[in-house]
């Protein structure tokens, strides 16, 4: 048997000037055992990624912690659970798929986030390999420029500092493959964020999608995955941004408008310009505002037809 340590949450005050805090863990009965761990101010605010085990004969574990006249009053403090550990070869006990956002998405957008894949692990022994995971692009096949898998460690977050694998899928492709470079997975439960970089021209209304088809795991197929096809998706919109000058832009399917600020900002005090929307042929253009707010003192002008002569 082994002591194994592995924390739920952990927040140590790292000042930025004075005595730091120390938290070291140890294998023995002593400080004087190999180390297995030391705080410093990068890992003050999440502690060690992976539990850590006793590497000593008799399996025992040393923690010295010492505050060096820091409170807890900005941080607060560790809990961490403390168990004997026999060690087993790695095995896959369950997979789990879930939604990403179903917020639109738009011709050029990077990195959506479409699903979050959760493998649960026991043993650490021989660590599997993650050789494959098939994606079934559903209806957004032609519309993805890149398939992408990032790894996100026990975080369900979606983050794009990871990237394990990537593919461009064929013009024609309902599916892709995802092969990871050699990638040892992890012990416990690690989370994996699938993601599409759309092509700069999709049509709108279309709906965004993915399904897991497949994943193979140190040369198996795993079994049983839960939810390969979780409900929701995501649907393709064309957006327009206001832009200086005079601009014609062909409208197919619904489009946003907005202003030169986007979704996020304010138009800017020097935004002046012309645009007409034209539609296709045997259809008109309806606008309807969905939220509208300008200076008093600025002009928003709409004609019917192609120029400024029309009826307001």
């Amino acid at each position: 048997m082994k002591i194994e340590l592995e924390f739920e949450s952990f927040y140590i005050n790292w000042p930025t000037w004075g005595n730091a805090p120390s938290f070291k863990v140890y294998s023995g009965t002593t400080a004087t055992g190999t180390p297995l761990w030391e705080c410093s101010a990068a890992t003050a605010k999440t502690g060690p990624e992976t539990p850590l085990r006793s590497a000593a004969a008799d399996g025992s574990m040393t923690i010295v912690f010492n505050p060096n006249g820091n409170n807890g009053a900005m941080g607060n403090g560790f809990l961490a659970g403390i168990c004997e550990y026999t060690p087993m070869p790695m095995e896959l006990i369950k997979t789990e798929v879930f939604q990403g956002s179903t917020d639109a998405v738009k011709g050029g957008d990077t990195d959506v986030a479409m699903l979050r894949i959760a493998f649960t692990m026991t043993g650490d022994q021989n660590p599997l390999l993650l050789n494959e995971v098939n994606v079934n692009l559903k209806d957004a096949a032609g519309s993805v420029a890149a398939v992408k898998l990032y790894a996100c460690g026990k975080s369900e977050e979606f983050s794009t500092d990871n990237l394990i694998a990537m593919a461009t899928p064929a013009a024609d492709a309902t599916s892709v493959l995802l092969v990871p470079d050699f990638f040892r997975m992890p012990e416990k439960t690690s989370c994996y964020w699938l993601a599409y970089d759309m092509n700069s021209e999709i049509e709108a209304g279309h709906e965004i999608d993915a399904a897991i088809a497949s994943v193979t795991m140190s040369g198996k197929n795993v079994e049983g995955i839960i939810t390969p096809d979780p409900e929701g998706s995501r649907q393709s919109v064309n957006v327009y941004y206001f832009a200086d000058g005079d601009n014609t832009v062909p409208v197919t399917g619904t489009m946003f408008f907005y202003d030169n600020g986007g979704p996020d900002a304010k138009y800017t005090t020097d935004a002046k310009g012309t645009v007409t929307f034209t539609p296709a042929e045997g259809e008109i253009i309806c606008m309807d505002f969905k939220q509208f707010y300008t200076n008093i003192n600025d002009d928003f002008l709409v004609y019917e037809g192609t120029g400024t002569d029309g009826n307001p």
